[in-house]
């Protein structure tokens, strides 16, 4: 079996294991949630990157307890049971969705976590916070919502983000080599633009690194950033800054069409004709095949394409004639 089909299966696997696993609920927000995450998790399946997020969630919380608790019980806490993972309970839904929120505010995982950990140490929280505690209830608990989220404007803002995208792992899938006009791509691309106008620097370093060493810009992509003639005797500058060693040039393998594929590919519970995401996406059209192709499998391994629907149905179904059966044996008694 060659790489790419042997990646191209896995990918299966993990759609097909999301959908029996995961409400499509949360499942048909990894459209909109592809827009906003971090660019490292933009090519990653949603359960690939639950599972970053869950690691990243068990090292923080370590941490906490060692800076914080006790550095001994660290070593041997177990705040998450990983089994969960492999079927469809509580425990799993809860660190999906906390991934998602991190994904819906498009920080790192690590700088989520490290916030939301921090935040509940601030307030003398007696038990640090579950997956399903990280982000607080704007209904239930309004005044710690304002709270976090006011907090978080200020821990997340522009200098960080700008320190956050210096430090990115760069990958294939951004350089303009390898550019598809994928939602992905041109978002990344814009992101970096517009983090240079909100927090402009030396623009001949700035086309050095992007331009010429990593190459996740064009020339003409950056024109706008400066009139005409300062832009060409910038670029002229970065161009010898570059031949004299000061940026060297990223070395990138080729990426393979599936990795390619974004974190919504083929994600079931994704309607194509609602989301925006999908409206202008080369990837439409195999990405509908492939969610059709776990719809498929689904329902071969469990009777139904959504069979978390089905067993809510059944059990609906199940308390609905227990309800009756003991209404007609009420009955039979004369008892009101």
């Amino acid at each position: 079996m060659t790489d790419e089909m042997e990646m191209r299966r896995e990918l299966l696997t993990a759609l097909v294991e999301a959908g029996k696993f995961i409400p499509r609920k949360y499942l048909s927000l990894e459209g909109d949630l592809m827009v906003t995450k971090w660019p490292a998790y933009r090519f990653l399946n949603p359960r690939r990157a639950t599972a970053i997020f869950a690691d990243d969630y068990i090292t923080a919380y370590k941490n906490c307890v060692r800076a914080e608790i006790d550095k001994n019980r660290a070593e041997t806490i177990q705040p998450l049971i990983k089994s969960d993972f492999n079927s469809n309970n509580s425990g799993y839904t809860n660190i999906w969705m906390a991934r998602q929120h991190a994904d819906e505010l498009g920080m790192p995982y690590p700088r989520y976590l490290e916030f939301c950990f921090h935040f509940y140490l601030r307030r003398q929280r007696k038990q640090l916070p579950q997956p399903n505690q990280l982000r607080p209830n704007r209904d239930r608990n309004p005044d710690m919502a304002k709270a976090f989220y006011a907090e978080l404007e200020k821990f997340w803002d522009d200098d960080r983000k700008k320190i956050e995208f210096a430090n990115l792992t760069p990958m294939p899938q951004y350089c303009t080599d390898y550019y598809a006009e994928l939602p992905a791509q041109k978002i990344f691309q814009d992101q970096l633009l517009q983090g240079f106008r909100l927090n402009p620097g030396n623009l001949n370093i700035f086309i050095g690194i992007r331009v010429l060493g990593l190459r996740q810009l064009t020339e003409d992509s950056c024109s706008a950033l400066a009139p005409p003639d300062i832009f060409e005797r910038t670029l002229d500058i970065a161009k010898s800054e570059m031949h004299s060693g000061s940026y060297t040039a990223e070395s990138y393998v080729s990426p393979s069409q599936s990795e390619l594929f974004q974190a919504c590919f083929g994600v079931p519970g994704i309607e194509a004709d609602k989301a925006l995401v999908c409206e202008a996406c080369p990837q439409r059209a195999p990405c509908q095949k492939l969610r059709e192709l776990v719809a498929r499998q689904l329902k071969a391994e469990t009777g139904s394409a959504d069979p978390l629907r089905l067993k809510a149905l059944e059990k609906q179904r199940h308390y609905t004639q227990k309800s009756r059966d003991k209404t007609k044996a009420l009955a039979l008694t004369g008892v009101p």
